[in-house]
């Protein structure tokens, strides 16, 4: 078992490297190095889906790094109902669940851009260790062309 650990983490570090983020594969070189950067899950779905947190999780214990997730609900779904009043409770108490989980969760009800908000949230950290998109917008490949190009760290889509 710590064989193979060993080979996910030396897979990992260069991974990283032949992305030209050096200084990211010599962190996974060094046992717990991450432990104060994040993994930033930025979505805009209307719900969170187990799925998506478990993918976005796996790809925490994988790094090394603490999640975080920044949730953009379109606002246009908070006046369907969809999000109302009732919702807001449960988004309320799903955030005291994460917090008791030590993942650190935002969310906001806006008709925005999503990469506009996103790039916003993210401004000025350098914690930041890699960035999983859980996207339902259309443009989902120009969403994730404006949000690599302004970081410095690896950005993943998955499906939301």
């Amino acid at each position: 078992m710590k064989l193979l650990r060993e080979i996910e983490r030396t897979m990992l570090a260069s991974a990283f490297a032949e992305a030209g983020e050096f200084e990211t594969a010599r962190t996974f070189m060094a046992r717990d190095k991450n432990a104060h950067r994040k993994v930033l899950l930025g979505t805009d779905a209307e719900a969170i889906t187990p799925g998506l947190l478990k993918q976005a999780l796996e790809l925490c214990r994988r790094t090394g790094g603490s999640l975080e997730i920044f949730h953009l609900i379109p606002a246009e779904a908070a006046t369907k109902g969809k999000c109302g009043t009732v919702n807001t409770a449960y988004l309320t108490s799903l955030k005291e669940k994460l917090m008791s989980l030590g993942i650190k969760y935002q969310y906001e009800m806006k008709d925005t851009a999503f990469s506009g908000e996103l790039l916003t949230y993210m401004e000025k950290r350098r914690d930041l260790l890699l960035i999983v998109l859980g996207l339902m917008q259309k443009g989902k490949r120009k969403i994730q062309e404006d949000i690599a190009r302004q970081v410095k760290c690896p950005v993943v889509v998955l499906s939301a």
